[in-house]
């Protein structure tokens, strides 16, 4: 209780966002879910001065800034195809087995032929 109001202790600012002139800061507040979690104006938080000056000086770190990707005119997305190329062309996928118990053996899975009708074979 300060100054005849109640306050709860805040453990984290989660993120912050502009409004108008000012910020707001999305606030994990002690002992309370990350459900519960609120956007606080900043002179919300004037006795939560140490977990603010801490949000601050984490932002200025240039390794927990955020890259944001370029943003594209209609019709260049391929761009972001040739950018972001894989490294490898072929993604080592572990091959598809099924499993036979009366002849205790893995028959390995080919690729579904196409033509073949999937009701072949069913009875009706």
């Amino acid at each position: 209780m300060i100054g005849g109001a109640e306050e709860w202790e805040v453990e984290e600012i989660v993120k912050e966002q502009k409004v108008g002139q000012g910020k707001q800061y999305l606030v994990k507040w002690k002992e309370w879910l990350h459900s519960k979690n609120t956007w606080e104006p900043s002179h919300h938080l004037i006795h939560a001065k140490r977990v603010l000056k801490a949000w601050q000086r984490k932002q200025s770190d240039p390794d927990t800034r955020i890259c944001l990707l370029p943003t594209l005119k209609a019709g260049h997305w391929d761009y972001l195809i040739h950018c972001y190329k894989p490294k490898d062309k072929h993604l080592p996928y572990p091959q598809q087995q099924l499993f036979d118990p009366y002849k205790n053996v893995f028959t390995p899975i080919g690729p579904v032929d196409e033509h073949i009708d999937p009701r072949e074979g069913v009875m009706s």
